[in-house]
């Protein structure tokens, strides 16, 4: 069937995704998102020094790249605002530029500069291309600086991130020591310790920049399952949050800790206007039964209001029966529940009455692996259908990956799509909205290829 008439099948029956292949023959090649020609994404595939470009992730158009021998740090970028992009990489202590299509060895050299890209000879993505000051220059480490670069050598701009940087730290202990054996110094039964330390230096960077290179944690607190449980213990500034507004509309935030592995407690902390000026309320504690289920900086919007809503999961008590047990050998699966819990404005708070819930079955050795965790794979909370409002993605069971999209009555029990591959899905290659139509598009690899889930929304956005 050609890409043509299975696009239209998947448009006439509905579809949520149009299917597609790409293969990888190797299981240990790295899958990114470029920027493709005249503003479109494109899939990129690199395996050692050769680099497969697929534009927008059609499988039918794949052309390779041999990087040169060398190549450490690259990026892909449109340099000359013609609608094209071309390959920057750092090789050795040359800067290069490669047109698109171009080959191996017919690269121009920039400029030469050393910098802690310069030793390493693997090929690796990194953002290099940036804006400063409405130019394009290149962000390159040193030692001692964090440079901004032109095209043609010339520095624009210079943060220091040695001993000179206004804020550095350490990482661990103040050093660690360990042990080298057979002694790769010393003599023959000598004894012999490897010291380290790990610091790092942050440059103070201009406005513009500052957001680019701005932690992301620094937008949220986002805590470990250990730590919303200590959180009970502490004040309530202490506890982990997450915006209710990604959006910046408010600075309202949603303080959360656990009690133990079966209850999430919620306080709302809200930004008021009084007689006497500004003043911040936290509201009271309420409790939701389960854990908090969405990855960590993600704030899911299932209706689409422009606020963060609460998913959680839960599992039921293992009953101290035989037959419980019995059961659970035979069918090796253990019931999961998910619930959304949306938030009330008005009120201020998260209602108490779910607004969907979801019952599946992973394999029960899910549950085991990582006592406390969520027992599903590859969570996917995004916008398939190009509705406005958050879906839901992820694995129940090992070769299968199923997608419930947001509607009017929340979740259906049956999800909108779910796939059998036939082989174990490992991760998510990449999410991207391919189309530029609304609706995202899931990359999943399995061993040896590429399962590229293309979305085809259905309805307009709101």
């Amino acid at each position: 069937m050609t890409a043509l008439a299975a696009t239209l099948l998947c448009a006439l029956s509905g579809a949520l995704f149009d299917i597609a292949e790409i293969p990888v023959d190797d299981p240990q090649a790295t899958c990114l998102m470029v920027e493709g020609a005249s503003g479109h994404t494109d899939l990129a595939v690199l395996t050692g020094n050769r680099l497969v470009r697929y534009p927008s992730a059609e499988p039918d158009q794949g052309h390779m790249l041999r990087l040169d021998e060398g190549t450490s740090a690259f990026d892909i970028a449109d340099l000359d605002a013609d609608g094209i992009p071309e390959l920057v990489f750092v090789q050795g202590a040359a800067i290069k530029r490669l047109a698109y299509g171009g080959e191996a060895g017919a690269a121009e050299t920039l400029f030469e500069l050393e910098t802690l890209f310069s030793a390493a000879s693997t090929p690796f993505a990194q953002v290099l291309v940036t804006t400063y000051e409405e130019e394009q220059v290149l962000a390159l480490p040193g030692w001692e600086a964090f440079e901004l670069r032109r095209l043609d050598g010339s520095l624009a701009a210079c943060f220091p991130v040695g001993r000179d940087a206004p804020f550095s730290m350490a990482f661990g202990r103040p050093f660690l020591a360990r042990e080298v054996d057979p002694p790769q110094v010393a003599g023959p039964g000598g004894l012999e310790f490897a010291i380290s330390a790990v610091s790092a230096h942050r440059p103070t960077l201009p406005e513009d920049l500052a957001d680019k290179a701005e932690p992301v944690g620094s937008a949220y607190r986002y805590g470990t399952q250990r730590q919303a449980r200590e959180a009970l213990n502490q004040p309530s500034n202490l506890w982990p949050w997450f915006p209710l507004s990604p959006e910046g509309v408010s600075h309202d935030r949603a303080l959360h800790a656990a009690e133990g592995n079966r209850v999430t407690v919620v306080r709302v902390q809200s930004e008021r206007t009084t007689f006497r000026g500004g003043e911040t309320h936290v509201g009271p504690p309420r409790r939701y039964p389960g854990q908090i289920l969405t990855p960590a900086g993600v704030f899911p919007d299932f209706d689409g209001d422009g606020l963060t809503d609460l998913l959680l999961w839960d599992t039921p008590e293992p009953a101290p029966s035989v037959g419980t047990l019995t059961r659970a050998l035979a069918t090796r699966n253990w019931p999961l529940r998910m619930t959304v819990h949306l938030y009330d404005a008005e009120h201020r708070r998260y209602a108490a009455k779910p607004a969907a819930v979801l019952q599946l079955r992973p394999p029960l050795t899910w549950f085991l692996e990582r006592l406390g965790w969520p027992p599903i794979r590859h969570i996917a909370l995004a916008d398939f259908d190009g509705d406005g409002r958050t879906d839901l993605g992820c694995s129940a069971e090992p070769k299968t990956y199923s997608v419930w999209c947001w509607g009017e009555d929340g979740f259906d029990d049956a999800p909108t799509f779910s796939r059998d591959f036939g082989e174990e899905v490992s991760e998510i290659a990449f999410q991207s909205d391919l189309n530029g139509n609304g609706g995202t598009s899931l990359g999943l690899r399995a061993d040896s290829v590429i399962y590229v889930l293309r979305a085809q929304p259905r309805k307009p956005r709101s």
